[in-house]
């Protein structure tokens, strides 16, 4: 064991090699699927578990002998026959590649080893004998999930979450450090346990002190969220303790919930996770974290990529090939035209759709001196108050909603524009000076609403989320969504509209904007909420017919110029 340096290796999406068809093959491959990964199996004959698999296509299976050059492709490789003089040339081959390889017993043909893990949220604890006693590592592992109990995967989301607010609220040094070292010395843990809301407030308030006061609303959400997770996630205390005691307990149903990194993207799909869990017990629900093309490029704005779908392709395409059964989206980053083979399954109940001024210096919008620099990264944004205050520098800003308020600082920003649902889910509201009217400027289409994507044959995973599905809210972003697509917009276009209900009537306000704001063409159009995609596409066309068109095509031209 002296040999091996512990890591944590992100797997989601990389391309992994199992060669091998029989039972220790299955538990790999099976592993390697819990994190995302990309498998490939290559084997004459397999166990009927990894041939199911394969014909739901969670994994390739190539029905044939291993060849030489089959590991050209993959960064990861697992040898894993009952043929020592078979598995040492699959590892040969690896290594000379430079690859990552584990011979199943055989920790000298290995570069990497497979320990046993406890997970509880994001804590991972690894055990291994270095290929001694796989059985004794599967018995520490035993003691430490008795140990390590269900609550300290939210106990720790809980300090994930409070972290970043001590930081914003006390400067660096030693008053700082010493309210984090009392949090995490401090009885949370226990008390989550126990499920004493009132007691975990106190104790996490006592940890803050006098200058902590501040954040007794964050606090109180943090918490809540953090028993929500513990009474109905994906591993329930009565479940645990129905193992520990040797009782039977019902089987589960794996639920695999693709979802992008981000703070906020991982609090939206733990939202919907534990909605689901809280009425279908019987589900485990994995989640598989995806990177999409909109999280790895970061120096450009969001225009200048010219590609629909920058935050959902990626989780799409997992969807389609059966590596994920659901995904968790912002209706705002999902195209129009959804892909074939796949749906909206619910569109959840929206949180506040507007967007919001952030700022140190000035009480609203309106107070901005002339020649402010205002931060956004959104086309639509700038056009529509560009309209208003021509007089305002805007500057691009890129990334998640902590180094976007950073930037607030760094960048010497007089304002920041963000989306309200964001920094409400997140509990970032204390900056917030101003939540801006529609008639100042109109969200995107489909902000503050959530949406469940999954596959359109699967009935089962369909049933299952629609009961998150909030009819208001639905009728309202369909609105929306006509009103884009009548005029085949997206992020390199500015284009805003809100849709409400008042009574039994839909009410839609839209607007298309030229890139300075020069040109503005809003409009309204009501309806039977029933008849909300016809309502849509009667404003786009309006809104198209008086002036629109000409706005949109300018807009077009100059950015096949720029291309």
């Amino acid at each position: 064991m002296g040999r091996y340096y512990p890591v944590m290796l992100d797997l989601a999406g990389v391309d992994c090699l199992v060669v091998g068809g029989g039972r220790v093959a299955e538990r790999k491959v099976e592993g390697l699927l819990n994190v995302g990964a990309r498998v490939t199996v290559i084997a004459p004959r397999v166990t009927p578990r990894l041939s199911e698999l394969a014909r739901a296509g969670k994994v390739q299976h190539e029905r044939r002998p291993f060849a030489a050059g089959d590991t050209a492709s993959h960064r990861l490789v697992i040898a894993a026959t009952d043929d020592a003089r078979l598995n040492a040339e699959v590892a040969g081959e690896a290594r000379r590649r430079g690859l990552l390889v584990n011979v199943v017993d055989c920790a000298p043909e290995s570069n990497f080893i497979v320990p046993a893990t406890v997970r509880r949220g994001d804590l991972v604890i690894a055990v291994s004998t270095g290929g001694a006693s796989p059985a004794q590592a599967r018995r520490i592992r035993e003691r430490l999930e008795e140990e390590f109990g269900p609550e300290w995967g939210p106990y720790l989301g809980l300090l994930e979450e409070l972290r970043p607010q001590v930081i914003a609220v006390w400067p660096p040094g030693a008053a700082r450090e010493a309210v984090l070292q009392r949090l995490a010395a401090s009885r949370v843990r226990e008390l989550l346990a126990r499920q004493d809301e009132a007691a975990v407030r106190a104790e996490v308030a006592r940890c803050l002190g006098e200058e902590g006061k501040r954040l007794e609303p964050f606090v109180a959400t943090a918490v809540s969220r953090a028993l929500a997770t513990l009474a109905t996630g994906r591993v329930s205390p009565e479940a645990a303790r129905a193992a520990q005691a040797g009782q039977a307990v019902a089987p589960t149903i794996r639920v695999k919930v693709g979802t992008r990194e981000s703070r906020l993207a991982l609090w939206q799909t733990e939202w919907v996770v534990n909605q689901l869990a809280g009425a279908h017990p019987d589900r485990e629900f994995v989640y598989v974290h995806i990177k999409t093309k909109g999280d790895k490029i970061l120096d450009s704005p969001l225009a200048t990529i010219g590609d629909r779908g920058l935050f959902v392709k990626e989780i799409e395409e997992a969807l389609l090939a059966g590596e994920v059964d659901l995904a968790v989206h912002s209706m705002k980053d999902v195209p129009t035209e959804v892909r074939a083979g796949l749906t909206i399954a619910a569109i959840t109940r929206r949180a506040d759709p507007r967007d919001c001024l952030l700022s140190r210096r000035h009480a609203s919008f309106a107070a901005l001196p002339a020649g402010a620099k205002v931060g956004t990264s959104s086309l639509r944004r700038v056009a529509q108050l560009k309209a208003v205050r021509p007089d305002l520098e805007f500057v691009p800003i890129r990334g998640n909603l902590d180094t976007r308020l950073h930037k607030l600082e760094t960048l010497g920003l007089d304002a920041l524009v963000l989306a309200a649902a964001g920094l409400e889910r997140l509990g970032l509201t204390d900056l917030v000076v101003e939540r801006l009217s529609p008639e100042l400027c109109l969200p995107a289409v489909g902000q503050g609403a959530l949406g469940v994507e999954t596959r359109a044959e699967d009935k089962e995973t369909m049933a299952l989320v629609k009961a998150l599905a909030d009819p208001a809210t639905t009728a309202c972003v369909l609105a929306e969504r006509a009103f884009l697509a009548a005029l085949e917009g997206g992020c390199q276009v500015p284009i805003g509209a809100l849709a409400v209900l008042e009574g039994g009537e839909l009410r839609l306000c839209g607007a298309v904007a030229s890139l300075d704001g020069s040109k503005l063409v809003r409009g309204e159009r009501r309806g039977p909420r029933e008849e909300a995609e016809a309502v849509g596409r009667a404003l786009g066309e309006d809104l198209l017919s008086r002036g629109g068109r000409e706005i949109l095509t300018a807009i077009r031209v100059e950015g096949k110029s720029k291309a």
